[in-house]
């Protein structure tokens, strides 16, 4: 599986701690989230997995935030598992944030699993969404990451857990009121 490797994904990389040399990842063991939960769909749940996903998606889309820049429309095609513990989210769909807004003028995958109300319930182009419409994606693909399901009643056997309320927070149906924080 090959991830472009340009200045700012070998950034992210070394904050990650996830092992390259120049252009090419050290692992023969990178493959999609789509394969990597097919291949895992009988295991019960693993808080310590998803956690370890969750602490990966915040310092990646930090750090594109920090950079002016979020995701948009992440399915489980766009992010990556890497021996079979770290979590990455191919830089394709990212967009440039204007006053904590993004513009989405390509169609895009309506057929995405992960996708957020507001690109759901959309049928025009241009579309302005606020910069944490990727949080929802996020986090159906942590209860996805976690328990094998998109059933969001699932949260409630690690209710109380700071991994509850991170995944709550991101899957807000109100854009205003999500946040990507794992406290």
């Amino acid at each position: 599986m090959d991830i472009t490797l340009d200045k700012n994904t070998k950034d992210l990389l070394d904050k990650l701690n996830i092992n390259y040399i120049n252009d090419k990842l050290i692992s023969d063991d990178v493959i999609p989230l789509s394969r990597y939960l097919l291949e895992n769909k009988h295991n019960t749940y693993h808080v310590d997995i998803t956690i370890g996903a969750a602490a990966d998606f915040i310092t990646q889309v930090s750090y594109y935030e920090n950079l002016g820049y979020t995701f948009y429309n992440i399915s489980e095609d766009d992010i990556y598992v890497i021996d079979k513990s770290r979590f990455f989210i191919s830089s394709k769909n990212l967009s440039k944030i204007n006053e904590n807004y993004i513009i989405i003028q390509e169609p895009y995958k309506k057929n995405n699993k992960y996708l957020s109300p507001e690109l759901k319930n959309n049928d025009s182009l241009p579309l302005i969404v606020r910069k944490t419409s990727c949080y929802y994606n996020l986090g159906m693909a942590l209860i996805e990451i976690a328990f094998k399901t998109l059933n969001k009643e699932a949260l409630r056997e690690i209710q109380f857990l700071p991994l509850f309320y991170c995944i709550k927070r991101c899957i807000e149906e109100n854009p205003n009121h999500r946040y990507l924080l794992y406290i």
